[in-house]
């Protein structure tokens, strides 16, 4: 009996978890150091607890394509580079949210060499059908530059699909 609970959990959350995930359409910015874009992004289960959604909230996984533009290397970082705007509140991506069985494997910190390019993932806790900015201020490997912040809008409601796949699994997962 918890052989097949177990399997019937992992089938749910693997589902919750497929890899047709919805593109964000051509949301980019760039500046004199980065050119960056949304990739993709889609909600994710990550257990009960912490990857729950509500009716409001849920966890979107965004992955973003940075490009080094600059003659240095740069860092971006989730504690302190990239940022959620919500109006005038700032929030930050949340931490800790790895699952190298489902493929969450986000970093904490990230470096790109002068003209490369690397894909990043970020998750945040979002509102369902809210517009927000995602802030990206890398640091530079040359200490005296100073790099302006990038921005990009994030429209939740461009992946309500995958929230509304969520729902049934995450229901079940309570159960």
């Amino acid at each position: 009996m918890n052989v097949l609970a177990l399997v019937f959990v992992l089938m749910l959350v693997l589902a919750a978890c497929n890899s047709s995930k919805e593109t964000g359409g051509s949301t980019s910015a760039k500046n004199k150091a980065i050119e960056a874009s949304i990739d993709s992004a889609s909600y994710i289960l990550v257990d009960s607890d912490e990857g729950a959604t509500s009716e409001e909230k849920g966890l979107l996984k965004v992955d973003l394509k940075v490009k080094n533009v600059s003659k240095n290397s740069i860092s971006l970082s989730d504690y302190d580079g990239v940022y959620l705007y919500e109006g005038d509140e700032q929030l930050s991506p949340k931490t800790g949210v790895n699952s190298r069985e489902l493929g969450l494997e986000s970093s904490s910190s990230d470096k790109i060499g002068a003209g490369k390019q690397k894909k990043l993932m970020f998750v945040f806790e979002v509102k369902k059908d809210k517009k927000y900015k995602i802030g990206l201020q890398p640091k530079s490997s040359d200490y005296d530059e100073e790099i302006d912040e990038v921005t990009l809008t994030l429209d939740t409601k461009k992946y309500a699909k995958s929230y509304n796949k969520l729902q049934d699994p995450e229901k079940a997962l309570q159960a």
